[in-house]
């Protein structure tokens, strides 16, 4: 049940909460280390 509704919301645009701190980083918004201190 959790991987369909994964699925369904991926093709609905969702990302990763690791996946928008990335695009966080690469746009110079927040920094790695902010990123490593609330993801992991």
């Amino acid at each position: 049940m959790a991987d369909e509704i994964e699925s369904v919301a991926r093709k609905e645009g969702m990302k990763t909460l690791l996946e928008a701190a990335a695009e966080k980083v690469a746009e110079g918004i927040t920094s790695f280390e902010e990123i490593y201190r609330v993801v992991f």
